[in-house]
């Protein structure tokens, strides 16, 4: 049975051979949930993701435990990024649509404060970003105020 590390490299390198044979286990979801880099603290979903391994995350989607698969799907490296982070930074819309259809969650933010979405526009990806936007309810979030650091009462227009 493959170790941690080769379902690591697996997904990072595309190879699904490995990972197929890792899911005949029983217990596998569980067994998936802990396998991580040590140092990144990064997933097979986060490594599959940036590389644009397509078949290789929708075999890891299909075969996670339904009821486990939107914790697993939106576990954060030490950066805080989530596999989407990587998603739209590398912008692999496919990837990304496969990730959010799985329970990907494109408002959270990493360390820096970023979410997938600015990962995307970073990534001056507009197919992407144009996803996210007719996709995910930004509505529920928290209004923010961009004005350059103005005080909200000098935004407002003055009565002349």
């Amino acid at each position: 049975m493959a170790d941690h590390l080769e379902i690591l490299s697996a997904a990072r390198e595309g190879e699904l051979a490995p990972i197929e044979e890792f899911f005949k286990q029983e217990n596998a979801t569980e067994l998936f949930k802990s396998i991580k880099n040590e140092y990144s603290l990064a997933t097979p979903l986060h490594m599959a993701a940036a590389n644009a391994h397509v078949d290789v995350l929708k075999y890891i989607l299909h075969h996670l435990d339904e009821n486990e698969r939107a914790n697993i799907v939106n576990q954060k490296n030490d950066s805080g990024n989530t596999a989407l982070h990587w998603a739209a930074l590398t912008g692999s819309l496919e990837s990304a649509q496969l990730l959010v259809g799985a329970g990907a969650d494109a408002k959270i933010k990493n360390q820096a404060g970023f979410d997938s979405i600015y990962q995307a526009e970073v990534a001056e990806n507009e197919a992407l970003v144009e996803y996210f936007l007719k996709t995910v309810d930004f509505e529920d979030e928290e209004e923010e105020t961009i004005s350059a650091g103005i005080p909200e009462e000098e935004t407002k227009e003055k009565d002349v």
